[in-house]
C-alpha cells in the first residue's frame, strides 16, 4: 500500500508460460499497484514473488528484475525520458540487451517501422499523440525482449488498425512462451487474444479465471460493462449466445 494505507491483501496467482492474462477491476481496485509490485517499484509489506524459474525475487532490485520483466505504465510520461524517439526505443534494450549495439539498433528500425513510428525517428517522444507515445514504450520493451510483459493500459488511443498491430505483438509475444499481464477495459479484445482473466475489487482478487468462465462470473455479478457486445448468458450463467 502507500503511507500506511492497505491498498492490496491476499493476492495470490500463477501465471505461465504461453498465457496473456487480462488484469481488470473499477478504478482504484489496485490494478496499477499490483503491476508496480511485481516488478519491485513498490514494497510489499508480506507476501513473496516467484519467477518463472521458481526463484524467491521479493528482495532482488528493479534493474535485475526488469531483465525479465518489461513494464510500460499508464502515462507514458512517466517513462519517457530521452529528445529523439529512436534513443527512447533503444534505452531499455541499451542495459538490458546481451545483443551488440548494431542488432540493438536494426531491431529498433524494424519495430519502428512496424509501429508506424520510423517517421518520428528523429522527433522529441514529447511531441507524440498520446496513442504513439503507448506504441513508444512497447517498442522499447520489445526491443530487448523480456519474458514478461507488464502492461498498463497499453491500447490506449489506438485506433483499429493499431490496435491489431498491438494485438499481434502479443500473440507472437505469447507463441514463444511469453507471458503477458495486461491491465485492459476492452473486452472484445480480452475475448479474443486473452487466455485468463483477473478482476480485482477493494484490493482483492475476487476472480482468477480461464476468459470464459470469467465473463461468466462477471455476468452473474452484474457487471455487464466488462462483458463483450453480444455476450449473453442463461440464467444458470451459462454462455448462450456469442454474436
Amino acid at each position: 500500500g502507500y503511507e500506511g494505507r492497505n491498498v492490496l491483501s491476499g493476492i495470490s496467482f500463477c501465471a505461465y508460460p504461453g498465457e496473456t492474462i487480462a488484469l481488470m477491476g473499477n478504478n482504484g481496485s489496485g490494478k496499477t499497484t499490483l503491476l508496480m509490485a511485481l516488478l519491485g517499484v513498490l514494497k510489499p509489506e508480506a507476501g513473496t514473488i516467484i519467477n518463472l524459474e521458481g526463484q524467491d525475487i521479493t528482495g532482488v532490485k528493479v534493474t535485475r528484475r526488469a531483465q525479465d520483466m518489461g513494464l510500460t505504465f499508464q502515462n507514458p510520461y512517466h517513462q519517457i525520458f530521452e529528445h529523439t524517439v529512436t534513443k527512447e526505443a533503444t534505452q531499455a534494450a541499451r542495459f538490458l540487451s546481451k545483443n551488440a549495439q548494431p542488432e540493438i539498433e536494426d531491431r529498433v528500425n524494424r519495430l519502428l517501422e512496424r509501429f508506424e513510428l520510423r517517421q518520428y525517428r528523429d522527433k522529441n517522444p514529447f511531441t507524440l499523440s498520446l496513442g504513439e507515445k503507448k506504441r513508444l514504450t512497447l517498442v522499447s520493451l520489445l526491443a530487448y525482449s523480456p519474458r514478461i510483459l507488464i502492461l498498463d493500459e497499453p491500447l490506449v488511443g489506438q485506433d483499429r488498425d493499431r490496435l491489431d498491430l498491438l494485438i499481434a505483438a502479443l500473440q507472437e509475444h505469447r507463441a514463444r512462451g511469453g507471458v503477458t499481464l495486461m491491465v485492459c477495459h476492452e473486452p472484445n479484445v480480452i475475448a479474443s487474444c486473452c487466455q485468463r482473466v483477473l478482476f480485482l475489487a477493494n484490493g482483492k482478487l475476487i476472480i482468477d479465471a480461464p476468459v470464459n468462465i470469467a465473463l461468466a462470473e462477471l455476468a452473474q455479478l452484474g457487471m455487464e460493462e466488462y462483458l463483450p457486445s453480444g455476450y449473453e448468458f442463461s440464467s444458470s450463467g451459462e454462455r448462450r449466445s456469442d454474436r
